[in-house]
């Protein structure tokens, strides 16, 4: 074999293994790496009742989770609560069974509650104590508990939303949750499970 014939194989070899080699490195990166830099959260809730010392007044404790997921860091701007006190549920004459969701429960409810919590300035040492606002890097999580006192009232049911966005001027939500129960959980047992068999109901936002 000639040098010059060897010299050329030798070149062959090598851009042939820096092809591959690329080829191996984005493989890696698109069914490996990219996804877990996509941002990922969890939210998840939940809603206790405890009585007071007033047997005419409960404690309701909204109790809310915000988990990064993934690997990439993400800020949360803007936290929006909001509560409802709705009538009871119903079936129309001659109806078995109906879908029930929080958007329903909104549309027929009063709002008795209402609070926006906001990133303000640059730091964010500066919204140290505002619930969920900050950043969120792997692994992050935080925990919160929202109480209301409440008068209980098997025949009216309350409804507790949460949202989150990565902007204050965003419309669309990054994230929320929610939760709904009759006032004090007074209900019985059987007949909550049968109209809301999913306590911990969590809806992740599409992009």
């Amino acid at each position: 074999m000639t040098p010059h014939l060897s010299e050329r194989i030798k070149n062959y070899v090598e851009i042939a293994a820096i092809v591959i080699g690329g080829i191996w490195a984005l493989y890696t990166f698109v069914l490996k790496d990219k996804p877990s830099l996509a941002l990922r959260r969890k939210a998840t809730s939940s809603l206790e009742w405890k009585m007071t010392r007033d047997k005419n007044i409960c404690d309701a404790a909204f109790n809310i989770t915000l988990e990064n997921t993934g690997s990439s860091t993400f800020r949360i701007k803007k936290a929006h609560l909001k509560a409802w006190i709705c009538d009871e549920l119903t079936l129309a004459p001659g109806q078995t069974a109906k879908y029930v969701d929080a958007d329903n429960l909104k549309r027929s409810g009063i709002v008795f509650f209402e609070k926006t919590y906001l990133y303000t300035g640059n730091d964010d040492i500066e919204n140290l104590g505002k619930p969920f606002i900050g950043r969120y890097n792997e692994g992050a999580i935080w925990n919160e508990s929202f109480e209301f006192l409440m008068k209980p009232d098997p025949k009216k049911i309350a409804l507790f939303y949460i949202t989150f966005y990565e902007a204050d001027h965003e419309e669309e939500p990054f994230e929320w949750t929610y939760q709904w129960d009759y006032i004090g959980g007074v209900d019985s047992n059987e007949n909550k499970n049968a109209i809301n068999p999913e306590k911990d109901q969590k809806h992740l936002a599409q992009k």
